[in-house]
Parts: C-alpha cells; structure tokens; sequence
C-alpha cells in the first residue's frame, strides 16, 4: 500500500470516528459546548482527519502536477 492509500484509509477511520461520536452527542442531545469525553473524541477525530484530508491533498497535488484542481486550491 503506498502512502497515498494509506493516508485515505486513516482518512475513512477518522472520519467515521468522528461520525459516529458526533451521532452518539446528538443520541444524548449533549449540547456540542458541553466538554465530556465525547466531545474530546470529536475533537481528537476532527483534528487527525484535518491532517490526513491535508496530507492526502498535497499527495494529490504532487500525484497529478499542477491545473488540475476545479474546485479547491
């Protein structure tokens, strides 16, 4: 697997982490301030599928060269 692969598998995790905890607030009806544990794994998961969504696009950047974006820069 290379690095681009496996960024975009730690990407999937994340984010269904993230999915999942932020389902889980919303189950309890925790108000998104209120600073549990559940709220730490939102940000933990938040702030890991940020880095790997910035990882996988520079390798996309580095992959396909320059002129090929439409949407984001």
């Amino acid at each position: 697997m290379n690095a681009t692969e496996t960024n975009l598998e730690r990407l999937i995790e994340h984010a269904q982490a993230e999915l999942h905890w932020r389902r889980r607030r919303d189950d309890e009806k925790a108000n998104i301030a209120d600073h549990s544990k559940d709220f730490s794994k939102v940000l933990e998961n938040a702030d890991k599928l940020d880095h790997y969504a910035g990882l996988v696009h520079d390798e996309h950047d580095n992959e396909f060269k320059d002129g090929w974006r439409t949407t984001s820069t």
